[in-house]
């Protein structure tokens, strides 16, 4: 099902919705170009306008912090980490944040939209066509994925589950020596991140750290964990899919899942 077409035909209220967006991406210091942030204000009109619920975030100035702002932050607050001059794929890509506005603020030389469910890969599709985004979108789920989409030198991944989920599904996609950045919210610290991390390091991968930013107008602490993929392979049957990567966590004793708050 395709996204109604909307945005282009209101010039004025299109050209006010950019400049908001330029506003709050300079907020969390991103500069954008005119016409990328006309493309984003075109993005979330698009969200806005679906026929079916794409987020619960769709009052205009919330999304251009809440979505937008925290797509961007971390070009500003880690970029050797984010950017890169290979391919990049948005993990569980929803709505298209953070993948688009990354992709038309030139993050990686092309993006992959992965996304699950059917009508919002279509949806994504529709939307990349619309904003002129170096980005298309595939529907597979992440597990059985690599196959479709080829090695990455970046996976993005924001609001898709847990990092233990988040790592082991990611380095199935990356190329050896690929990195994987996650957006999470102030409650992955403790439990969840060391999950993550032993994760990692069960995968013969690298733990490179944590990033936190705070978003505009008191709008929520965020943080950025990344993780790069070692240059051997990894093991038999990896990635699992999400319930048993949740159950058993690679890196933990037998039994002692993790499941996020």
């Amino acid at each position: 099902m395709r996204a109604r077409q909307v945005g282009d035909g209101d010039p004025p209220a299109l050209e006010e919705e950019a400049a908001a967006i330029g506003a709050a991406a300079s907020a969390v210091g991103v500069r954008l170009e005119p016409e990328a942030a006309r493309a984003m204000a075109v993005h979330a009109r698009l969200v806005r306008a679906a026929p079916f619920n794409l987020t619960s975030i769709v009052e205009p100035s919330a999304m251009h912090v809440l979505h937008v702002a925290d797509s961007l932050a971390p070009l500003a607050v880690w970029p050797e980490v984010v950017r890169t001059d290979g391919p990049a794929l948005d993990l569980g890509a929803g709505a298209g944040y953070p993948g688009l506005p990354l992709a038309l603020a030139g993050a990686a030389r092309a993006v992959t939209l992965l996304e699950a469910t059917r009508k919002k890969a279509e949806f994504l599709a529709e939307a990349a066509r619309r904003c002129g985004a170096p980005a298309r979108a595939v529907w597979v789920r992440a597990e059985q994925a690599s196959g479709s989409v080829g090695p990455q030198a970046r996976v993005w991944v924001r609001a898709v589950g847990p990092l233990p989920v988040v790592v082991e599904l990611a380095f199935g996609l990356l190329a050896p020596g690929g990195v994987v950045v996650a957006w999470k919210g102030p409650g992955a610290e403790g439990g969840e991140a060391a999950a993550g991390e032993a994760a990692c390091r069960a995968l013969g991968g690298d733990y490179l750290g944590r990033r936190a930013y705070s978003l505009p107008g008191g709008a929520g602490e965020r943080a950025l964990y990344a993780y790069r993929r070692g240059e051997g392979p990894l093991p038999a049957g990896v990635p699992r899919n999400p319930a048993a990567i949740r159950r058993r966590p690679l890196g933990r004793a037998a039994g002692d899942g993790f499941v996020d708050g």
